[in-house]
């Protein structure tokens, strides 16, 4: 397993999150998305995301329509890869640009990760957006 960023961006604004999870199970997916959702300075109106199975579950689909306001859940279509060119863009200025290509390969590394992730990268987000 290895360590992997969940990039988030809301199309309007530009605000970006990024957390990092241990592999790409859906509760440790879901447990990040439930965090960062958390920190938002607005609600959350909707989320599309790629055709991975850290994203298509039954958990993430339940965590965003079994409440009193539903998130629309969709997601891209497949082999389309121009479909989530936001992100993949942050993938290179917010991730790739701080850790390289390397597979982080040590669980150690996620909490750090997402501590420059929360308290580093966000403080220039916040002031860039703002």
């Amino acid at each position: 397993m290895f360590a992997y960023t969940i990039d988030f961006v809301d199309i309007a604004t530009g605000w970006t999150e990024q957390r990092a999870a241990w592999g790409k199970g859906e509760k440790g997916v879901l447990e990040q998305i439930k965090d960062v959702e958390k920190m938002l300075p607005f609600p959350l109106l909707g989320f599309d995301s790629d055709n991975g199975g850290e994203f298509l579950n039954y958990h993430l689909f339940r965590h965003f329509t079994d409440r009193k306001q539903p998130v629309s859940f969709t997601r891209s279509r497949a082999y389309r890869k121009d479909d989530n060119a936001d992100i993949e863009q942050k993938n290179w200025t917010h991730v790739r640009q701080w850790f390289g290509y390397q597979r982080l390969d040590n669980p150690k590394v996620v909490p750090l990760m997402n501590n420059l992730y929360r308290n580093e990268w966000r403080s220039f987000s916040i002031s860039v957006a703002g």
